[in-house]
């Protein structure tokens, strides 16, 4: 896979305003109601099921930019509470099927709160590292994970509970790598994580479709710095692990490095 790498920042407060850039920048009809915009901003069908997982994450980051900066910066917790507290009543006071996304947006724009999310993620930008991740857009990223998906289905040596675990796990993965801006660089660690550290996945690592999904993890990895030096494989796993305090027995505590490492 050519990595072409792009560097974004895991502050909540920028990937916060990178959303909000993109609802005030959106194309809308003015009738057109707050759910129907949110799911070409977030590029999701139409459907409560998909809708609202997006508009309730909203609050969260909202709510995790604040605390963020105000961890830094404890000083400010009066003048940053004023845009949180003004961003929250405005997705709020404005349900994706009950309001039209115009007066949203009217909202979201009252006062200087967009700048002061600016500044907010401006301030973290010196204390909180950006990410580093690959510039492949979701089309061919979903190219690879449909490749990988296809090998796994035609495979004759993996049981049926390991094909659809791994399935399910890349479609995941590529979901959380699109959706960056809306939950960070965190659960994609996660799901790798759950992925290399599977036991049925380390009991089968000769296994050609295994190392192509390893090779695949590679990718992402040093995409998002998970792994920041491939010659170091151990340590960036044991720096993984303990992220996430996963309880492990010795032989799950070998298999996430050894998946890697086998592709090396």
């Amino acid at each position: 896979m050519n990595i072409e790498k792009d560097i974004l920042p895991d502050n909540p407060a920028a990937r916060l305003l990178s959303i909000l850039e993109r609802c005030t920048s959106a194309q809308f009809n003015p009738t057109e109601k707050v759910g129907v915009v949110l799911s070409r901003v977030f590029e999701v069908k139409n459907e409560p099921e998909y809708i609202f997982p997006c508009y309730s994450k909203l609050f969260v980051l909202i709510q995790d930019s604040y605390l963020k900066v105000t961890e830094y910066y404890p000083k400010q917790a009066k003048t940053h509470n004023q845009w949180k507290t003004q961003l929250s009543n405005s997705f709020k006071s404005h349900s994706p099927y009950h309001h039209n996304w115009d007066a949203l947006i009217k909202s979201l724009k009252q006062g200087n709160h967009l700048d002061m999310v600016q500044i907010a993620s401006d301030n973290l930008a010196h204390f909180v590292p950006a990410t580093q991740i690959d510039n492949l857009n979701y089309e061919s990223l979903m190219e690879q994970v449909s490749k990988l998906m296809e090998e796994i289905d035609a495979s004759d040596n993996l049981s049926s509970y390991l094909k659809e675990y791994l399935k399910q796990e890349l479609k995941i993965l590529a979901d959380y790598i699109k959706n960056f801006d809306l939950y960070g660089s965190e659960p994609i660690k996660k799901s790798m994580y759950n992925i290399i550290s599977n036991i049925e996945v380390s009991n089968n690592l000769n296994k050609k479709v295994i190392k192509g999904v390893g090779t695949f993890l590679i990718c992402v990895a040093t995409a998002i710095g998970a792994v920041n030096d491939v010659n170091n494989l151990p340590k960036s796993i044991e720096n993984l692990q303990s992220e996430f305090t996963i309880q492990q027995n010795k032989n799950t505590l070998e298999a996430p490095s050894v998946i890697l490492s086998e592709v090396i």
